[in-house]
């Protein structure tokens, strides 16, 4: 009875234009809308014209039948006499510091009317990032979307860490800290669905399993999904905002101005490939078919260099560290190196795992030698030295 009453009133949240006995801003557990609005899209909808919705994220937001496309079927059914055009650009186990960096390639190239994201779990289990580094992803994308006049909406996703961190007394994980001190500084809608749920297993309403866990099932994504359309029914009725100037960030190292650059562009030494991601030059671990067409720079020689000139205040590389992954030593302007292990345990002992690392962050802003090479050390769990480089990731 308790999982049949649930999916009744996600359907109700999911498929009513408003929502009998709930008054304007009565909002689900979980949702928060501040001071946003989503007028100017209404007021495109409304005047028949095309409407894009943008999602990015990691494994969640690729799932083809997740909120990915259910928000997407929502303003369908919401405004019939538009095209909805939609782009889910997820990226599985990617996290906010690989979603900011390919932003530019990825988003914003669609024209967005809305760039609705979530990496709240991925900057928690995949890319274990600290409070400052989950806010300088976030804060990235955010920023520089925002920069663009495309209206952001956050949702922050749950895994069993999370979902217990609000469950006990105490400050929130580091992920949802980050993302959410993003959102107020930015006056983003976001929905929490690690809050909700931990309200809808105390109530009695779903519990973990009905959820789905990390990766949702159909009831887990109808209930974030139901958070989300709830809090769009209120940001749609709201006047077109006046366009003001963005507040200072909440970390000037920030992630706003990210970008891939191609890796021919560097100067190489020693042994090198410079193909794409194929069996052929990544013999060990899983392979995803997303990184195809990609272009891949790598090499397994200890010793192997190389030299990349770059404008910027950060400098990293998006890679895929597989099986062999190594240890590579970098310095920046000539200055002490320091050894990165590319290396990430235990994500990269069957995968060719995507990840962003970031060799120096805070330079000051201008001309930057990168130099980079091949260590003969290796991670102990690590079956080589190699580096599969994918694109260098710039933030001017």
């Amino acid at each position: 009875m308790r999982f049949s009453l649930s999916l009744a009133i996600l359907a109700a949240l999911f498929f009513a234009k408003t929502l009998p006995g709930i008054e304007p801003e009565k909002l689900p557990l979980g949702v928060n809308l501040r001071g946003a609005s989503l007028g100017a899209l209404a007021a495109k909808a409304g005047r028949g014209e095309e409407i894009r919705i943008a999602t990015l994220g990691g494994s969640i937001t690729q799932n083809a039948k997740g909120h990915s496309a259910l928000i997407p079927d929502w303003f369908r059914a919401k405004y019939p006499g538009t095209e909805v055009r939609s782009f889910n650009l997820g990226l599985s186990s990617t996290c906010s510091h690989s979603g900011a960096f390919r932003l530019e390639r990825h988003v914003l190239g669609h024209a967005p009317d809305l760039l609705v994201a979530e990496f709240a779990v991925n900057d928690d289990q995949d890319a274990r990032h600290s409070y400052e580094e989950a806010v300088r992803g976030m804060e990235g994308i955010v920023r520089r979307t925002l920069g663009e006049d495309v209206p952001v909406f956050l949702i922050l996703y749950v895994n069993q860490a999370l979902l217990e961190s609000v469950r006990k007394p105490g400050p929130a994980a580091a992920s949802l800290r980050a993302h959410l001190a993003v959102a107020e500084r930015y006056d983003l809608p976001t929905a929490n669905v690690a809050v909700a749920l931990a309200g809808a297993i105390k109530d009695g309403s779903m519990d973990w399993k009905d959820y789905g866990g990390v990766h949702p099932n159909s009831a887990g994504y109808a209930f974030a999904t139901g958070l989300v359309t709830a809090g769009l029914e209120q940001l749609l009725r709201r006047p077109v905002p006046k366009k003001g100037k963005l507040p200072p960030a909440l970390d000037s190292a920030s992630y706003d101005n990210a970008r891939w650059v191609h890796p021919r562009t560097a100067e190489r030494e020693g042994k090198w490939t410079l193909a794409h991601p194929t069996r052929e030059h990544l013999p060990d671990g899983g392979l995803r078919m997303n990184y195809a067409d990609y272009p891949l720079l790598r090499s397994v020689t200890p010793g192997a260099s190389l030299r990349l000139r770059f404008e910027g205040r950060s400098v990293g590389a998006f890679l895929l560290a597989g099986p062999d992954a190594g240890i590579v030593k970098v310095r920046i302007d000539g200055g002490e190196p320091r050894e990165v292990d590319l290396y990430h345990n235990p994500y990269s002992r069957r995968l060719n795992y995507p990840r962003t690392r970031i060799f120096a962050d805070g330079l000051k802003p201008g001309s930057h030698l990168l130099e980079l090479s091949l260590s003969s050390k290796r991670n102990p769990a690590s079956k080589g030295t190699a580096c599969s480089l994918l694109y260098f990731a710039v933030n001017r």
